[in-house]
């Protein structure tokens, strides 16, 4: 693997954004310092795809646990089952009366067995380290005598040389002198597991789970960079978890979490309540936001139509109708008459000495008064109320939102 790639070139070693307002110039990355970086990046790829491939495994992009996976079949296939001949991975036992050969003795096992042990009485000791001789004697009932003659056989006390006392463990020999110590280890249920430095030993059928730390574990194997830092993460709770933070739109410390920076170089973290994520495309800007909207579309409406037709009143006949009788008048005409005095009718005696015209009145009847009539006759009204429409409104209907099926989850980010 290559060495710690070096950091950027700036006085304090971290990236600065340019101030237009000061004329200072953001942090140049060099050629140099990225091909390092992608040196690096590489390196470790590298080293991946080895972890990958030494374990039957080849890189799929489509997949985030392939290294994990090769872990645990690296564990699986390259660290062997203790046994007799070899060390390896044992489970553990507090039993003390089995003679397993594949499994260890737990501390709790190991002290049944030296308690029992250090109960038993020492042969070199010749009973001396019988703490109440006379109960011992009065348990075995033996009075005043032994109840069995000393010698080498079957049936008598052992004394002397024989095997029974030479051949017995000695105490102050803590173990050593045991010939067969497998068999010693198997009467005691130790089976294969170690019996010295096994306290911090991970027992292979725990499968982890007694790895004391194992957040440091994850970190030691780099396993925690398999998620980027700054990648969106849904939490199905409201307690957000330690070294993570709930994504509301904050500013977080840009110094103190520099991966996180490299994400959000703005130093503010997005704020995804209530948001849903959009697969970025030519045009659109990463991290800008898109309000709620429908596509762009029409509604037709059509309301049938009616013909009212021609609507008549009823008929009424107002027969005929006179005016007023009027109109009678008469006419005076003009003469000249010698003898005849005027306005009196008769018969003309010549021209008047005074020759002088007058003007005889009502020498002719009146006449003329007369009527006139109108016929009114029978007749109707109508009114055309004609074809017309009528026009809709369509009320608004729905959420105050555009929204799809979901379920809410939190989403946070990893501080780092």
């Amino acid at each position: 693997m290559k060495p710690l790639m070096k950091p950027i070139d700036t006085p304090d070693r971290v990236f600065h954004d340019g101030d237009p307002s000061t004329g200072e110039l953001g942090t140049i990355c060099s050629a140099e310092w990225l091909n390092d970086t992608q040196a690096s990046i590489r390196d470790i790829q590298a080293e991946c795809i080895t972890i990958l491939r030494a374990n039957g495994l080849e890189p799929d992009e489509t997949k985030r646990d392939q290294l994990w996976e090769a872990i645990q079949a690296a564990i699986k296939n390259h660290v062997p089952a203790a046994s007799l001949v070899g060390a390896g991975i044992v489970q553990l036992s507090s039993s003390v009366t089995s003679d397993s050969e594949t499994i260890a003795a737990t501390l709790k096992a190991v002290k049944i067995a030296m308690d029992n042990g250090n109960a038993r009485m020492a042969k070199d000791r010749n009973g001396s380290d019988i703490p109440n001789k006379a109960l011992f004697r009065q348990n075995l009932e033996l009075g005043n005598s032994a109840t069995r003659n000393v010698g080498t056989t079957t049936g008598t006390v052992a004394a002397g040389d024989d095997v029974r006392i030479t051949g017995a463990m000695q105490k102050a020999m803590n173990g050593s002198d045991i010939p067969d110590k497998a068999a010693f280890c198997r009467a005691l249920g130790l089976g294969a597991l170690a019996t010295s430095d096994g306290i911090d030993a991970l027992i292979k059928s725990q499968n982890g789970a007694d790895i004391p730390d194992k957040a440091l574990f994850v970190q030691n194997l780099g396993l925690t960079e398999l998620y980027p830092v700054g990648a969106p993460i849904p939490w199905p709770s409201d307690n957000i978890p330690a070294g993570y933070a709930l994504m509301q739109g904050q500013a977080f410390d840009k110094s103190a979490y520099p991966k996180l920076a490299m994400a959000y170089p703005s130093g503010t973290i997005p704020d995804l309540r209530r948001l849903i994520i959009k697969g970025g495309y030519v045009g659109r800007a990463v991290l800008s936001y898109e309000a709620d909207g429908n596509k762009s579309h029409t509604h037709g409406i059509t309301i049938n139509g009616v013909d009212l037709g021609r609507k008549y009143t009823n008929v009424f006949d107002y027969g005929t109708k006179s005016t007023s009788e009027s109109g009678w008048h008469a006419h005076n005409f003009k003469y000249c008459s010698t003898s005849a005095y005027k306005d009196t009718p008769g018969a003309g005696l010549g021209m008047h000495s005074s020759n002088t015209s007058w003007t005889a009145s009502d020498r002719i009847e009146g006449s003329g008064n007369h009527v006139h009539t109108i016929y009114i006759g029978g007749h109707s009204h109508y009114v055309d109320l004609g074809y017309h429409g009528h026009t809709a409104t369509i009320a608004a209907e729905g959420n105050p939102e555009n929204t799809v099926r979901n379920i809410a989850f939190n989403y946070i980010v990893r501080l780092a």
